[in-house]
Order: C-alpha cells, then structure tokens, then sequence
C-alpha cells in the first residue's frame, strides 16, 4: 500500500521495469515511490492546483505531469522540474510520453491533442478538435497511433498524416482512460 498523499489521486504511472510508481494527486503533488517497499523516495512539490496526469518516459529519467497550468518535465532522480510545455488554454487532463521519440502527447480541456517536441518544449502538431474533453490519450507501442477519449467515444488516429483511422463508438456514459494492448492489437 502507497500511503501518504493527502488528498485524491487522479493518475498513477509505473516505469519501464514496474520499479517505480508515479502518483499525481489533489493535494497539489507528484509522489515517486519504490515499488517493491512501498517507500515514498521523493514528493514533488511546486504545482498550485491539482495534478491530473503522470506519465514515465521510457527512454529516460524524466516524468511528465499534466495539471490546471500546463505540462511539467520534471527529472526523476532529482524531483527538480526541467521543463514547463505552456501552449495549453486549460486544463491537461492526460499527458503520454510517446514510444521511441522525442514527443510527448497531452489532452485536456479545450478539446485537443498536442504532439510536443519535449526537448525544444515546442507544441509541433494539434489534433481535430474533439466534441468535448480529451479525458484519456494512449499511444500504439509500434505504431505512429493514438487513441483519445471524449465523452463517450474512443478515437484512434495517425500521428503522421493526422487522419482517423476509426471512430468507436458504443459507451452510454464518459471514457475516463483508453490504452492499447501490449502488442498492439
């Protein structure tokens, strides 16, 4: 059991050998804890609202945080925040690191994805506007492929040309996640 978070938690994340565990609360923190102890190694502090999103780069040391400001890079090993992605007019209610790139997608409240270029901190792609929130993104672990959540339809799409692929349709009520298989089916 991870204890110590003061108030709700809205995401959790693991790293890429399940050694770490990501956790992004109400009370305004990211916390980083040893999976295997339980033991908070680090709490992230710094963030005036709730913190929404965390998502693990598996290439690298760093964690992404989506919150009411904006998208935050923070380094894992430290707790000190790197970057600040700013471009975002509302709520990031979802932030992913993209598989074997340099890129990064957060969804949220103005009803869009953005594809960033995390090291240049520049926003280079925004998606079709959704009908209403983009609550969840999830990436094709091989593929240049997304899928985001609104309302209640899930859409999947090519990072590359930007067309859909599909729309599905079916839910009676809010996706709040989407993911795609390990292998990609």
């Amino acid at each position: 059991v991870l204890q110590g978070h003061q108030e709700i938690i809205w995401s959790v994340a693991t790293n890429d050998d399940g050694s770490l565990v990501a956790s992004g609360s109400d009370d305004h923190t990211v916390r980083i804890w040893d999976s295997h102890t339980g033991q908070c190694l680090r709490t992230i502090q710094g963030f005036t609202s709730r913190v929404w999103s965390v998502a693990f780069n598996m290439q690298s040391p760093l964690l992404a945080s989506g919150n009411d400001e904006a998208v935050k890079l923070w380094s894992v090993t430290t707790g000190q925040c790197l970057k600040t992605l700013k471009g975002c007019p509302q709520l990031n209610w979802s932030v992913i690191f993209m598989p074997n790139s340099a890129h990064l997608a957060s969804g949220g409240q103005d009803q869009m994805v953005r594809i960033w270029d995390w090291q240049t901190s520049t926003c280079i792609q925004t998606s079709q506007k959704h009908p209403t929130y983009v609550y969840a993104i999830s990436h094709h672990p091989e593929e240049p492929v997304l899928a985001s959540a609104s309302a209640n339809t899930a859409y999947v799409w090519d990072v590359d040309t930007q067309r859909m692929i599909v729309t599905l349709e079916g839910h009676g009520a809010q996706i709040w996640t989407v993911e795609f298989s390990t292998n990609g089916a």
